[in-house]
């Protein structure tokens, strides 16, 4: 499956469940054959109702260890808020399936389930919604009206830097200052012929030449020239080519050698252009709203103990063997970086 059905299918791979091919020889359920989930253990704590069927904890478990991997730095609540209104999803969805005949009553086995639903969003939404003009009008244009940055877009550059400070206080010209230049400028003449560079060999050799002096490094996300500190920015668009490395450059930090890691390229595209790349996007976010729709007249109970219980699951999946591990310590501050502190990154409209 795609698009959409490529999300559902995560759903529920996440869920425990497969989507294995519907069998010719499968008996055709009674007419608005409620379906039931099944829980994983007799412990399997029920979360939340969808017209009195169960959503459990299992499920929400599955579905936030699925996103935790994708997106590691998000934060658990919002990683199992998101998870229990997925499964909340996948039940309206089942409801669904089962009411229009496609699916089976659930001693029929937990994959039957998965199936309908699988075949549901086939016949609803993947295969009547093949390309971007098949989209409801209303629905792409205001997509493409919110994306309409994307057809006329500068050169964004993401980069490293290796850092030798100087303090505020010191003069430019004066000990501090003209000790950090001559390390920075070590730096930069060393990797000034190399190419194909990582930060690791950058700050590696930036030690290694620092001989016991403070060295600082940092990444920098994606940028236009127009959302850097100038000096950042101008030594960084003059470097000729990704994996290469400037010049010593002052900045009000210190003196940096910056390496350009990846490039979102300036680019010209059509509205047509733009629709083709954005339907993969496009098509997700019409599947959840139209998954939305089913939920309609439903009813949807929440446990109240819903949040402490999935705490308490989350608790004993990640608890480690020996309690008395010491925690990992807590990482470094990141130090000042060049970026502009209103700068919107790329991904989000200019």
């Amino acid at each position: 499956m795609l698009g959409a059905g490529a999300a559902l299918g995560i759903l529920l791979l996440a869920c425990g469940t497969t989507a294995p091919a519907p069998a010719p020889a499968m008996p055709p359920p009674p007419p608005n054959t409620p379906v039931t989930a099944a829980p994983e253990s007799a412990a399997d704590e029920v979360v939340a109702r969808v017209d009195g069927l169960p959503v459990y904890a299992s499920c929400v478990r599955h579905q936030a260890e699925a996103a935790r991997a994708a997106a590691p730095t998000r934060a658990e609540a919002e990683l199992r808020a998101q998870a229990l209104d997925e499964c909340i999803g996948f039940e309206l969805l089942a409801a669904q399936a089962a009411a229009r005949g496609l699916g089976a009553r659930p001693e029929v086995e937990q994959a039957r389930r998965a199936a309908a639903v699988s075949r549901l969003v086939e016949l609803e939404v993947e295969r009547p919604v093949t390309r971007a003009e098949e989209l409801p009008a209303a629905f792409r244009a205001r997509i493409l009206e919110r994306q309409r940055w994307r057809l006329h877009r500068v050169d964004y550059r993401a980069s490293y830097f290796v850092r030798f400070p100087v303090a505020e206080h010191e003069p430019a010209g004066g000990p501090a200052d003209t000790a950090a230049r001559a390390k920075a400028e070590a730096v930069a003449a060393a990797l000034a012929e190399e190419r194909g560079l990582f930060p690791t060999h950058v700050l590696a050799l930036a030690q290694r030449l620092a001989d016991g002096t403070n060295v600082e490094g940092g990444a920098v996300d994606l940028r236009d020239h127009r959302r850097l500190v100038p000096a950042y920015a101008d030594a960084l668009f003059a470097i000729p080519e990704i994996g290469r490395t400037s010049p010593a450059v002052r900045t009000q930090w210190g003196w940096d050698i910056i390496l350009w890691t990846s490039q979102l390229p300036p680019r010209d595209i059509t509205e047509a252009e733009l629709a083709e790349e954005l339907f993969p996007e496009m098509r997700l976010a019409y599947f959840a709203i139209w998954s939305k729709t089913l939920g309609r007249g439903v009813h949807v109970e929440i446990n109240p103990e819903a949040t402490a219980l999935l705490r308490r699951e989350e608790r004993d999946a990640t608890t480690p063997a020996d309690p008395a591990a010491p925690a990992a310590p807590a990482a470094p501050a990141a130090p000042a970086g060049p970026a502009l502190p209103t700068a919107p990154r790329p991904s989000e409209a200019p």
